[in-house]
């Protein structure tokens, strides 16, 4: 499972790691550089998530690879 959440990766399938998420994903970004960029302090379910990576594919400019934004998921794995 995890090589797979690694390719889903690799191609930018959001979609189907999103599927691992349990709906109360809670995504909180790390710092002032996230929001400095454009991210909310806090995303929630699987909308949230989508928004989130909306914003985060491309990562804004002028930060360079070495140094990405950090941010914190809380997931649960998914039940039934």
């Amino acid at each position: 499972m995890l090589a797979r959440a690694f390719e889903a990766l690799a191609r930018e399938d959001y979609e189907i790691i999103l599927l691992t998420y349990d709906p109360g994903v809670e995504i909180t970004i790390i710092g002032d550089e996230g929001m400095a960029v454009g991210f909310a302090e806090h995303y929630h379910g699987h909308q949230g998530y989508r928004e989130w990576t909306r914003r985060a594919t491309p990562i804004p400019s002028s930060r360079s690879a070495s140094t990405p934004t950090r941010c914190a998921a809380t997931r649960r794995r998914r039940t039934g």
